[in-house]
């Protein structure tokens, strides 16, 4: 249900059922080393068919429509990109570039960033919505995929049917080689929603929420040793629900992540003191708590679980709003310093005055790598840029997706 209502908020922005270009862009040549990534994946989409774009680390165009939809399809290399596509938030080491089919096609796909050309997929469903939502890649036979899906019925013959676990891949051949469960003490399924890696281990989010999504419990970050695959620590965090993936800062000395509470199908909040950005101390382990801020006591509208840190003492943040509700998407700049916030951006209203809902998208920061933060805006179909040597000022946009009506969604490196 959420994925059509993701759509229907895009409907009033870009117009579902929008067919991807047909006139692919190829791939590019630039190269990552081991610090900073080549460039960065950008998903055009309108949930129901996607294009991907490739951009440079100041967010400047490579390769408009690098694969999509159609070409996929075209090419009888590979299944079809569906329109529930996103980039793992984590940089592979290969370089290729990585795209996650999640609801409805449980699909891991690998491309070549030089040729544009499939090298592989893999189906991680098992016979049920396994819903992947994260990659991280340790080495070039060994990848972790947290599965949010639950299956309600597993089979006792397949031990990857039950979902709610991390699936050990190998992207070079590739396959499922083993699956890592995940603690399961409550009625509330694990729902893994991302992957960090610190150190040795792999900080897993789990976000709690029911089969039929009526209840929803504290979210919790599981360490999973990634030379056992074993669970080394767990850390519940108390009273807030609906966290986003841990955060480093870039010194790596403190993690946070962003909790927007538990949220209706309109976007609408039911406690606002399930929601906050918490900060922890990442040297120790497990990391202690600091403390937590509050978006919705100056906002009133709880921040989105995607955060972003500019520098070790300012994050990106945006506000969780509803669709055809009160209030305006908002981006904001943190302050760990005061815990002050700033006002970098706000959507438009709709004609009628009502929101926008989610306007402003998937953010990315590589303050070691270039000066730009990326923000997608589907309002205007563009990648939004801020300096970061700047103090956050904004530079031109840069267009995505107007010609084929797939607005920027999601952002990812490669």
């Amino acid at each position: 249900m959420k994925k059509w209502l993701l759509c229907a908020s895009l409907t009033a922005l870009a117009g579902c059922n929008v067919e991807s270009t047909d006139k692919p862009t190829g791939g590019v040549g630039v190269v990552g080393d081991e610090l900073c990534p080549a460039g960065v994946v950008t998903v055009l989409s309108d949930y129901l068919s996607t294009q991907i774009a490739l951009l440079d680390k100041n967010g400047e165009v490579l390769s408009e429509s690098f694969v999509s939809s159609g070409s996929m399809e075209a090419s009888g290399v590979a299944a079809p990109l569906s329109g529930d596509v996103v980039a793992p938030s984590n940089r592979s080491d290969s370089g290729e570039v990585v795209l996650l089919d999640r609801f409805g096609t449980n699909v891991i796909t690998w491309v070549d960033p030089a040729s544009a050309e499939v090298r592989a997929q893999l189906p991680v469903g098992s016979g049920f919505e396994s819903n992947p939502r994260d990659y991280l890649e340790l080495s070039a036979t060994k990848a972790y995929v947290p599965r949010w899906g639950e299956n309600a019925e597993p089979s006792e013959d397949d031990p990857y049917s039950q979902g709610g676990d991390v699936l050990i891949v190998d992207p070079s051949i590739p396959e499922i080689s083993g699956t890592i469960a995940l603690p399961r003490e409550s009625d509330q399924p694990p729902r893994p929603s991302s992957v960090t890696l610190l150190g040795r281990n792999a900080l897993v989010v789990l976000q709690r929420l029911a089969l039929d999504f009526a209840s929803q419990g504290d979210s919790e970050i599981v360490a999973v040793d990634t030379d056992s695959d074993e669970i080394a620590w767990h850390l519940v965090l108390d009273g807030l629900e609906g966290c986003g993936r841990v955060m480093l800062s870039p010194s790596g000395k403190r993690m946070a992540l962003g909790c927007t509470g538990t949220i209706d199908f309109d976007g609408n909040l039911i406690d606002p003191a399930a929601t906050g950005i918490v900060l922890l101390d990442a040297t120790t382990s497990p990391p202690t708590e600091l403390r937590r801020i509050s978006v919705y006591d100056q906002f009133n509208f709880p921040p989105q679980p995607e955060i972003e840190f500019v520098s070790d003492d300012v994050m990106l943040v945006k506000t969780q709003t509803p669709f055809m509700g009160e209030g305006n998407n908002q981006l904001l700049a943190l302050d760990l310093n005061d815990d002050s916030f700033r006002v970098l951006a706000e959507a438009g209203p709709n004609d009628d005055g009502s929101g926008r809902g989610i306007v402003f998208g998937s953010m990315l920061c590589t303050p070691s790598c270039s000066d730009a933060c990326l923000v997608t805006d589907l309002e205007h179909s563009s990648v939004r840029r801020f300096t970061i040597k700047g103090d956050l000022a904004e530079l031109d946009a840069v267009s995505l997706g107007v010609d084929s009506g797939l607005p920027p969604v999601n952002l990812g490196a490669f």
